[in-house]
């Protein structure tokens, strides 16, 4: 019987799963963005939330497309790009509004993160945490020189009210990048784990069994491992079983 290697086919249907649900999820907050924007868009001018609804729609259907039409390679290598493109807009609209750092908008950068650490790994999470970060960092400069619109949002003491939220949102990413690299690890191990049994198992068949298949729903036949004198024997050799 051969020598039974990691599942690690499991490991990638699982991650482009990952990607697939992702890409929905940006979709559908994205199309819901772009929805409130044409409907509660008050006290922004039409120019305004036009494009906004405009960026918000075109960033659903490119997610949307990607999940439909692309492959799992090229969902991978976009992901990235959809991701950044996400955590930008959440910037314009608190650019826009005139909110800064005290923009709603922002929360969703945070799950944006954590999510993306899950699917992407840790590299790709600290380079979104980044642009993250410096996009925070505009937005208080902005605050700071009065460049953003005046918008309905208690300023108080501006030093109080930049640094404070500047680091409060921080601090989010940071969890978020955590608690995303967290769950990435724990879903590593469990894929690890449940090879180790697969392995233990497949030996257990060599010892205690001549021959070991696998059907699918359908009644196809999808693996087979059977002792080198049993194949000669029934002629899968000859096969190329």
């Amino acid at each position: 019987m051969a020598e039974p290697t990691p599942n690690k086919e499991a490991r990638h249907r699982l991650r482009q799963s990952l990607t697939r649900h992702l890409l929905d999820a940006t979709a559908a907050v994205a199309l819901a963005s772009a929805l409130m924007f044409l409907g509660l868009g008050h006290p922004l001018d039409w120019v305004a939330r036009l494009s906004l609804a405009t960026a918000f729609l075109a960033l659903a259907g490119v997610a949307f497309a990607l999940r439909r039409d692309a492959g799992a390679v090229v969902q991978a290598r976009a992901l990235p790009y959809v991701i950044g493109t996400a955590i930008g807009l959440c910037g314009v609209v608190a650019a826009v509004t005139g909110e800064g750092l005290m923009s709603p908008a922002l929360a969703v950068v945070g799950v944006f993160l954590c999510l993306f650490t899950v699917v992407g790994g840790l590299r790709p999470g600290i380079l979104a945490a980044a642009v993250g970060v410096g996009m925070l960092l505009l937005l208080g400069l902005g605050m700071a020189f009065d460049w953003l619109p005046p918008a309905d949002v208690v300023r108080g003491d501006a030093a109080r009210n930049l640094v404070r939220p500047l680091l409060t949102h921080v601090l989010v990413l940071a969890i978020a990048l955590c608690g995303g690299e967290l769950l990435g690890r724990t879903l590593d191990r469990t894929l690890r784990s449940a090879d180790e049994r697969e392995r233990r198992f497949l030996g257990l068949l060599a010892v205690a069994a001549d021959a070991y298949w696998e059907m699918d729903g359908s009644g196809r036949l999808v693996r087979f491992s059977a002792k080198e004198e049993l194949r000669n024997f029934v002629g899968l050799r000859r096969h190329g079983v």
